[in-house]
């Protein structure tokens, strides 16, 4: 028969006792299996209605700051201790998601080469997904110091793409200062007609703008704004820096 434990037996039994309570206690609250609570990234396999994407058998309620979700999106998706599963919002990635936007800033001034072959500008470019829609946005800001360069104005994009791009500008016929008749021809491709629009340039800084829709194809790539003279000449003409380009994707 084993003798009954004495006083201090008790006591060191209680201690040990209370000191794996607080142990469980801790590793309760730091471990998200044993609490219940978790997050993780997961891809959306479809869209019900109701503010709600599917991640295979779970159902997570969308939240304000995940907007218009798709097939597809890479998510943040968290669980609460109840169970209950929320879609925070897409996560960062090569990709901006529906809804989401690019914007590039131009940070120095760039001299328009005497060629009438269009040109990649060093800072308006943006990378784009395969599959989507981009509506273009932007404003380009250009001095020239003559009235008879001109500027023509285009852009360079994915195998597959198709581009749609237009908005009033200074005519190729201004002779002076910034008053005198606008541009508005567009170019929709693939008319085979120019990839470019003329616009006027002129000793006093003018405004180009940069408006239309981006659809590409299967492939990836990159979105660029191009430039050239549209005839060559003995002045300089020059993009200024803080021309901007914005893309947000649509769909």
């Amino acid at each position: 028969m084993t003798p009954a434990p004495g006083a201090g037996g008790h006591a060191a039994a209680r201690a040990l006792a209370g000191a794996l309570r607080r142990q469980a206690t801790q590793v309760g609250a730091t471990t998200p299996g044993v609490r219940g609570g978790d997050w993780q990234t997961a891809v959306v396999t479809d869209v019900p209605s109701g503010g709600t994407v599917s991640v295979g058998p779970i159902v997570a309620r969308c939240l304000d700051s995940y907007p218009s979700p798709a097939v597809g999106d890479l998510i943040f998706l968290a669980q609460s201790s109840s169970g209950g599963w929320v879609a925070v919002g897409r996560t960062t990635n090569a990709d901006t998601g529906i809804g989401g936007s690019m914007f590039r800033l131009k940070t120095a001034d760039d001299p328009v080469p005497n060629s009438t072959t269009l040109t990649d500008d060093t800072h308006l470019v943006v990378p784009v997904a395969a599959g989507a829609v981009y509506t273009i946005d932007g404003q380009l800001f250009t001095l020239g110091a003559d009235f008879t360069s001109d500027l023509r104005l285009g852009y360079t994009y994915p195998a597959g793409a198709a581009c749609h791009f237009s908005g009033p500008g200074p005519h190729t016929g201004i002779t002076s200062g910034g008053g005198g008749d606008a541009e508005f021809v567009a170019r929709q491709s693939p008319d085979g007609i120019a990839a470019y629009i003329p616009y006027g340039t002129s000793t006093s800084r003018l405004g180009v703008p940069l408006k239309g829709v981006l659809i590409t194809g299967p492939t990836a790539g990159t979105f660029r704004v191009q430039w050239a003279r549209n005839a060559t000449g003995s002045g300089t003409v020059t993009v200024r820096a803080a021309s901007w380009l914005k893309l947000t994707r649509e769909a």
